[in-house]
């Protein structure tokens, strides 16, 4: 007796995962576009930074957070991360015009250049930006536009 060959467990399995995943078994990685509109400048770099949870220092971008950088064009910029795990994600921007890495501030800390989350709520000393605000669910949503606010 023979046993099955190597190409044919790989089909099985392969079909069992699709399978899985039509009937929401098993979470679907998608990719999820980002572009980010209301640059004042063409200057610089936009830096695009995910999150899973509200622990982890939501909004502010750090090392070994997943980011992405675009450069900055006239009025918009995009940057995709593929590969996502279906789940909730907050989505963070800064505008980084002379590209220091960070968000410029003022004296008080309060950010000079463009900051953005998903969905858009309206920023300002008493409506600061959280996780809910800036949460967005992959796979169902695939592209999001942020706009950049100058505060």
């Amino acid at each position: 007796m023979q046993l099955p060959s190597s190409g044919w467990r790989r089909s099985t399995i392969r079909l069992a995962l699709t399978a899985a995943a039509l009937f929401g078994l098993v979470p679907v990685a998608a990719a999820l576009d980002v572009t980010v509109t209301r640059l004042k400048t063409t200057e610089g770099d936009i830096v695009v930074c995910l999150w899973r949870s509200t622990d982890e220092g939501f909004p502010r971008c750090a090392e070994g957070r997943p980011f992405k950088k675009a450069t900055a064009p006239a009025s918009s910029a995009r940057v995709s991360f593929p590969n996502l795990p279906a789940g909730q994600y907050a989505v963070s921007m800064f505008h980084d015009p002379k590209r220091m890495g960070k968000p410029e501030t003022n004296l008080l800390g309060i950010p000079t250049s463009g900051i953005g989350i998903a969905n858009n709520p309206k920023m300002s000393l008493t409506n600061r930006p959280t996780f809910e605000k800036g949460k967005v669910e992959i796979p169902e949503v695939k592209s999001i536009e942020i706009e950049a606010q100058y505060p």
